[in-house]
């Protein structure tokens, strides 16, 4: 694996849209939308490297 290869950014899928609106609401605008033809449930496609600090805020998140 080359320093290229390490440094290229994944993408992650987002099926719960509350969590695709907050990375949304943090500014990261989604790569690209769809829907799943086996499920027919709306994906949200992220940058992985842009979403490390909102997922992070997302995952410390308190719950009502």
């Amino acid at each position: 694996m080359t320093n290229s290869d390490k440094n290229k950014d994944k993408v992650m899928y987002i099926y719960n849209p509350l969590q695709a609106n907050f990375y949304m609401s943090k500014g990261i605008k989604p790569l690209g939308t769809g829907i799943n033809p086996k499920t027919n449930r709306i994906w949200y496609k992220f940058s992985f490297n842009e979403t490390l600090e909102a997922y992070s805020e997302w995952c410390k998140r308190k719950i009502k």
